[in-house]
């Protein structure tokens, strides 16, 4: 089912028996036709990444001179090659972000922001640099530690000094702490995203039983199983609340976004235990016509952490009444319920993207690399690297697809495969899998546990925030 799900979302043709003049489908033509095309755009949004790593890795010998130094210039490079990143998906493939509250994101320009997300989707990452280019802002992300070891992009973003996790929250605790100081002692502003759900939720065996897990944690809060989010993590969120209070422990103002996905007039965010559901990723994105919806509000955060696991649960208990109702009638409430937040959310608008300054910085950064091939006498190598890229990344996509039972997975490159045959190595996907859940006592999971034990294992899928 997930297979056939895929297909017809990538294809975007007809199924029907039509022939095209040389006897071929019309629906094998639209599909290889698209896969040449995403593939392409992959290559080239992956090679933009790697001139990322470069611009990262040129820098890099400053900060240890001066990190101050370095932190201010790779947001000075960031801010004009960033755009260029998001060109291909935001205006080849004519992304599009409609959004509330823009004077909240406009409030916020050159100081620090948290903004708390929910997390349907591997390419929201994207969506969060793309809110803070518009306001030549730049942004980090709280994620996985796997993601860092991830080619190019993944590399790209450990030099950008994003905050990853490894284990539990206490054992990152003084390293995420030391991260959000070190730039407050730099003077760097920067917006940083977190998804406390810290995962994404598939379709195995597994996933559901995830699912039927968060549920239960929901009944043990008092609260109506969520429907359309999994339950936050919230141990050790009072810390990031120091990104917004300038390093003191104390209340802070936050950003909450709720993102829900429709491509062309289909909506792909649906309830979790919806067969049909569809999670955005790279692959999705460039097959162009996403459109992305986001409810922006504020949300206060205490730094007593009892106070805040109640207000950290509202607010994931508001996000999945806004997306139950995005779900069934095409679009957020116009009018907030009463109390959460007080006043009506303002009118959503689709934000201009400034397409000619993502163009002038793809173009010129493509025609900076060339220009050094070519001062080495190597410009003829250009043909090699894309041809090469090119292969790899399909291969890549095509391999993990199929390891993934027609699931692509891509919130970076390459991260697709790594992923499917790291979860069949671990058991959590295949026969395996299958298996264990069925041997597994019913129960409240590890996610109980967790929060019993102050494990915060957040992952913005840059961010799966990836």
């Amino acid at each position: 089912m997930v297979e056939a799900k895929y297909s017809g979302l990538h294809n975007h043709g007809n199924s029907g028996s039509a022939q095209s003049p040389m006897g071929t489908p019309v629906w094998a033509v639209n599909f290889l036709y698209s896969r040449f095309r995403g593939y392409c755009f992959f290559t080239l949004l992956t090679l933009v990444g790697l001139f990322h790593f470069l611009y990262g890795l040129m820098l890099w010998p400053i900060k240890l001179v001066s990190p101050t130094l370095f932190r201010h210039s790779c947001s000075f490079v960031f801010s004009y090659s960033v755009p260029g990143f998001l060109c291909i998906p935001f205006s080849w493939c004519r992304t599009k972000l409609i959004v509330n509250n823009m004077n909240v994101l406009a409030s916020r320009k050159k100081s620090n922001a948290l903004f708390l997300a929910n997390h349907n989707a591997r390419i929201d990452w994207m969506f969060g640099l793309y809110m803070g280019s518009l306001f030549d802002q730049r942004v980090s992300f709280v994620t996985e530690a796997f993601i860092m070891i991830l080619p190019i992009v993944g590399w790209f973003r450990y030099i950008a000094e994003d905050m990853f996790v490894f284990r539990s929250f206490k054992q990152d605790k003084d390293r995420m702490e030391k991260n959000i100081q070190s730039f407050h002692d730099s003077k760097c502003t920067r917006w940083v995203f977190l998804c406390p759900e810290g995962a994404i939720v598939d379709f195995s065996a597994a996933d559901k039983q995830y699912v039927k897990d968060c549920n239960k944690f929901c009944q043990s809060m008092g609260l109506e199983p969520f429907e359309m989010v999994l339950t936050p993590r919230y141990k050790g969120l009072q810390c990031f609340n120091k990104i917004v209070t300038d390093g003191r422990d104390a209340p802070a103002t936050d950003i909450s976004a709720t993102m829900t996905y429709t491509q062309r007039g289909q909506k792909l965010s649906k309830p979790l235990k919806h067969d049909e559901r569809i999670i955005p990723d790279l692959w999705v994105i460039l097959q162009g016509g996403l459109e992305c919806h986001v409810n922006i509000r504020l949300l206060t955060l205490s730094n007593d952490p009892e106070v805040m696991k109640h207000q950290v649960m509202r607010d994931y208990a508001y996000k999945d009444k806004l997306l139950k109702h995005f779900w069934e009638n095409g679009e957020y409430p116009q009018e907030a319920d009463a109390g959460s937040p007080e006043n009506p959310s303002s009118p959503y608008v689709q934000v201009n993207a400034p397409w000619v300054m993502q163009n002038i910085s793809l173009f010129s950064q493509f025609a900076f690399w060339c220009g050094v091939l070519a001062y080495f006498g190597k410009l003829h190598w250009t043909y090699n690297i894309f041809v090469t890229f090119y292969i790899t990344i399909a291969v890549s996509h095509i391999t993990g697809e199929v390891l993934a039972s027609g699931q692509s997975r891509e919130s970076i490159p390459f991260e697709g495969l790594t992923k499917a045959i790291l979860f069949r190595m671990i058991g959590r996907e295949g026969a395996k899998a299958d298996k264990k859940v069925q041997n597994q006592p019913d129960k409240t999971r590890q996610l109980e546990r967790d929060v019993e034990s102050a494990n915060f294992e957040p992952e913005c899928t840059t961010p799966n925030v990836y």
